[in-house]
């Protein structure tokens, strides 16, 4: 069990793609959740490990982070 698994009963319970999908994380056990989508987003605070893996990686959390992530890449990207 991992954090993939949750999320990806989820999408199919919301009929959503990976590839449509994001995710945020910072820790080892956030690597399979951020391989799963289609933007896996690394906090700033992430472990390098995690950094090195996702397609993103944004501000800390303290720097609010997850909302520059949003606006910078999701946002934009679906418009």
């Amino acid at each position: 069990m991992n954090k993939a698994v949750g999320l990806r009963k989820l999408m199919d319970h919301l009929g959503i793609r990976p590839e449509e999908a994001a995710a945020f994380g910072d820790g080892h056990n956030d690597f399979e959740m951020i391989e799963l989508v289609g933007s896996g987003i690394a906090m700033g605070n992430a472990v390098d490990d995690l950094k090195a893996k996702a397609r993103y990686v944004t501000r800390s959390l303290k720097e609010d982070g997850i909302a520059y992530a949003v606006d910078k890449w999701i946002i934009t990207s679906a418009s």
